[in-house]
């Protein structure tokens, strides 16, 4: 259980830096929409391709960061009805959601395999006027964050199957 634990650290570490990386993006994209309401309200000559690097952009933005999200268990959830259960009963529920979400993105990962390899062999592009804005980036970005979402629902499914165990053991 120490190399899970070990493991986790550093791979929610990544995930930190990838949260951190996407939060830059979105300072990114704040830049380039000011800019673009600026260019239509003052010189009347908007930046091209804006709304369609925005819409690919958001996808791609949260993607790298919903494994840092659920890691710090700030996923929004319904605790009313959790804080009644037992501590055992908590936990039960908490693996019946981590294979739930592993069963989802694993789905996720299934579906959107063939739209992202279709996207990087025939660069399928979103047209903005003069701009073509390639989609295959955010295709790749929802495959790596569903990975990621796997692999940390994974984390906390051993992490709650041990509490779990350890629980049970003491009540033995």
């Amino acid at each position: 259980m120490r190399f899970v634990l070990q493991s986790e650290r550093y791979f929610v570490r990544f995930c930190s830096w990838l949260n951190a990386a996407g939060s830059i993006w979105i300072a990114m994209l704040m830049v380039l929409i000011v800019g673009d309401i600026i260019g239509r309200v003052v010189f009347n000559h908007p930046i091209p391709g804006t709304p369609e690097i925005v819409k690919l952009s958001l996808v791609g933005i949260v993607f790298l960061q919903l494994a840092y999200v659920l890691s710090q268990g700030r996923h929004i959830r319904t605790t009313m009805l959790c804080q009644r259960l037992r501590p055992n009963r908590q936990d039960l529920l908490n693996m019946l959601a981590s294979i739930i979400g592993i069963i989802l993105f694993c789905l996720l990962l299934k579906s959107s395999w063939g739209l992202a390899a279709e996207a990087v062999t025939t660069h399928e592009y979103e047209l903005a006027g003069h701009l073509n804005v390639p989609v295959a980036p955010t295709r790749i970005l929802v495959l790596f964050g569903s990975i990621l979402m796997v692999i940390q629902f994974g984390f906390n499914l051993l992490r709650t199957l041990s509490r779990f165990l350890r629980l049970n053991k003491e009540d033995s």
